[in-house]
Formats: structure tokens, C-alpha cells, sequence
């Protein structure tokens, strides 16, 4: 206790301060407003849009992983493994990037122009 004091770290072990922050709810404690009282932001907008921009983005990989699996399982019956092995990658990485551009042009906004 000794070495806190010198440190001047005796005022973690000490509560005071939670007791006068306790009759302004939960959210005082970490210095934010209520849930009712907050102001939706453009920062928020945006964390709303990459929300829905990851969750295209995982169906549209969804719906290509199956795409290259099936024509990898088709190819293999036909050539080989090999032969399969190459087109279910080339079509597995393309359809990652299949999956991303159209997931941007699915929720980019109606509004937005191109800068280019």
C-alpha cells in the first residue's frame, strides 16, 4: 500500500467517485448518453452500411462457393482431379471477387455519383 501511495495509484482502490455516478444510470459510468437520447450521426449511417455491405458480401461468397464446388464436382467427372482442382480454385478466387463487386454495387447509394 505503501509503494501505491508513492505511485499516487491509492485512488484505484478507492470507490467515491462510482457512488456519486450511481443515481445516473449505467450509462453515466462510461460517460454516455441514454439510449433514447442519442443522436443517430453520420458515423453511424456508415457503420449501418458496412454492416449490410459484409453481410452481401458473405451471401454472395456463400452462393459462389457452392457455383465453384459444383462445377469443380462436374469438371472432376469429366477429366479428373486435376484437371479439377485448377478450375475450382480459378473459380473459387474469382468468385470472391464476383462476390465483392457486386456486394459494393448492391448497397452503394442511389444517390452517389462516381468521381472518376
Amino acid at each position: 500500500m505503501v509503494m501505491a501511495t508513492v505511485l499516487g495509484l491509492s485512488a484505484l482502490w478507492q470507490v467515491p467517485a462510482r457512488r456519486a455516478l450511481a443515481g445516473r444510470g449505467a450509462y453515466a459510468s462510461i460517460g454516455l448518453a441514454p439510449p433514447k437520447y442519442r443522436v443517430h450521426s453520420d458515423v453511424a449511417l456508415s457503420e449501418e452500411r458496412t454492416v449490410t455491405l459484409i453481410l452481401y458480401y458473405v451471401a454472395f461468397m456463400i452462393g459462389g462457393d457452392f457455383a465453384a464446388y459444383f462445377l469443380g464436382l462436374l469438371v472432376e467427372y469429366e477429366w479428373g482431379t486435376n484437371v479439377s482442382l485448377i478450375v475450382f480454385l480459378a473459380l473459387y478466387f474469382f468468385s470472391l471477387w464476383v462476390a465483392w463487386m457486386l456486394a459494393v454495387w448492391v448497397t452503394t447509394p442511389r444517390g452517389a455519383t462516381s468521381s472518376a
